[in-house]
């Protein structure tokens, strides 16, 4: 393409400008929120929370799967995409059986407005990420970590950049270590050191040019 050898490409996160090494010119800029519109939670609701659409790509099942086997009722707020077959398949096939299930623990909201999808995150003990693919950066998971949510994730696409391991939350391989992982989170990282580490994101590991106003950010939210 003319003129790409000057052009400077942005990504969302390490991760994704892995892909695109091979042009030379890649700098990452993490996604950022404002903090004023995300206020600190108690996370006492008694439940740990999915949030986003209904999809493989985003695996609400494995996240019904691990509250289950940790015996923690999950709250599902987020679109089904449906007259879609992708969707209408997955739905069925691997949605419908669990939210029928006999062993209950599993409510779904649908589509959240912003002032309901802040509530949940506030309530919950943890915001489970099981994505079923490699996440350019995860907004929702800084939204949760903005209300003192800690997060925990699959070791996918960008969480490792942005859940700091075992202090706003936890790094996961599959629904069992996520099933473990609730009840560490909610013991903890929780009890001990409380939900506001959660909220002073970002991280050590993301760049100075991006934390810099993030920061700033941050201090006039609190």
């Amino acid at each position: 393409m003319h003129g790409t050898r000057h052009a400077q490409l942005i990504a969302i996160s390490a991760d994704q400008a892995s892909a695109y090494r091979s042009l030379g010119n890649v700098r990452v800029i993490h996604h950022g929120l404002d903090p004023t519109v995300y206020p600190l939670g108690s996370g006492d609701g008694g439940y740990v929370a999915f949030l986003g659409r209904v999809g493989p790509e985003k695996a609400p099942h494995l996240a019904i799967d691990a509250a289950r086997q940790a015996h923690v009722p999950l709250v599902i707020g987020g679109p089904h995409w449906g007259d879609r077959d992708f969707y209408d398949e997955y739905f069925t096939r691997e949605m419908m059986p669990r939210l029928t299930a006999k062993e209950g623990g599993v409510m779904w909201l649908g589509e959240l407005a912003h002032a309901a999808k802040v509530r949940l995150l506030q309530g919950a003990a943890a915001l489970l990420i099981p994505s079923g693919w490699r996440e350019p950066f995860g907004l929702v998971m800084i939204e949760a970590m903005m209300t003192g949510t800690p997060v925990i994730a699959f070791r996918s696409g960008s969480a490792p950049e942005i859940v700091d391991d075992g202090v706003t939350g936890q790094i996961v391989r599959d629904t069992c270590e996520m099933a473990s992982a609730i009840s560490r989170v909610r013991t903890s990282i929780v009890r001990f050191a409380g939900r506001t580490p959660c909220r002073a994101f970002p991280p050590p590991a993301w760049p100075r040019a991006t934390r810099r106003p993030i920061r700033r950010e941050n201090q006039r939210g609190r």
